[in-house]
């Protein structure tokens, strides 16, 4: 059997700015209020579709439970067996949070400050105004959105030696800082996914430094060139780099997948 663990944003799925494709020819598979969100080319969903019995797609994402939930793709076209949500703090299992996943979870946890106390000792610290607002994802961890232009880098980095000293993990991508326990990480939630699948070939894919940890357990690894994990390694990163951009990345993707390209 063969997997594919797969970061969605900018990886699988696209916003309209991302895509690089006319959004006519594309199909949207998720809606906020009404407003398309995300896209996924006619290829992309065919090939979905055409997938054999012996070989899966698992959705790897930093998003809370709720906001995956509204990706339509993985609720009416494809129905995964495993989805791991909040950057590995909750799993799924054929729709369901994963139980067993949650008390490791928990036993896990224990080793870094707790989550609500995390707010009041950094309360002030997070009112700088190079942070725009806060939200937390799964009452797991904290997105801080960041104002570029007001980043005071030495009060930044003051700032993520001392979460790194309670047992609090931070990386930024793009405008956002995230927030974790060290050990809410996508890999070990992969992990232990793959401990509950007799696999025998392992791909992954992610355009981002948090997902490195997952792309460097795999088989063959794939990222893209329009990733923030590519600018910042270049061709250093552990993965193979496709170059075409947007949902041509993720056609690209799963033709490679379901040519079962080797190693």
């Amino acid at each position: 059997m063969r997997i594919l663990t797969t970061d969605l944003d900018r990886t699988f799925i696209f916003s309209k700015r991302t895509v690089n494709r006319p959004l006519s020819e594309l199909i949207c598979v998720e809606y906020v209020d009404g407003e398309a969100l995300s896209f996924i080319s006619h290829k992309t969903e065919q090939a979905l579709r055409q997938l054999s019995g012996d070989a899966f797609v698992i959705p790897v994402t930093t998003r809370a439970a709720h906001q995956y939930e509204r990706i339509e793709l993985f609720q009416h076209v494809y129905k995964p067996p495993y989805a791991i949500v909040a950057n590995g703090g909750i799993v799924l299992k054929d729709g369901q949070r994963d139980t067993q996943w949650d008390a490791i979870m928990q036993q896990l946890l224990a080793e870094s400050m707790p989550f609500y106390e995390m707010t009041h000792v950094f309360a002030t610290d997070w009112q700088h105004p190079m942070f725009q607002q806060i939200a937390d994802a799964d009452q797991l961890f904290y997105v801080l959105m960041l104002v570029k232009e007001k980043i005071e880098w030495d009060c930044l980095n003051d700032l993520r030696t001392r979460m790194e000293s309670v047992g609090w993990s931070s990386y930024i991508n793009g405008r956002k800082l995230y927030v974790l326990p060290k050990c809410l990480t996508k890999e070990r939630a992969v992990q232990y996914v793959l401990e509950q699948i007799p696999y025998t070939m392992h791909y992954a894919a992610g355009d981002s430094i948090m997902d490195l940890g997952m792309l460097e357990l795999t088989d063959l690894a794939f990222t893209p060139a329009h990733g923030e994990l590519f600018k910042e390694k270049g061709y250093d990163v552990a993965a193979t780099v496709i170059e075409d951009p947007g949902v041509y990345f993720t056609e690209q993707l799963l033709s490679k997948f379901q040519s079962k390209v080797q190693v």
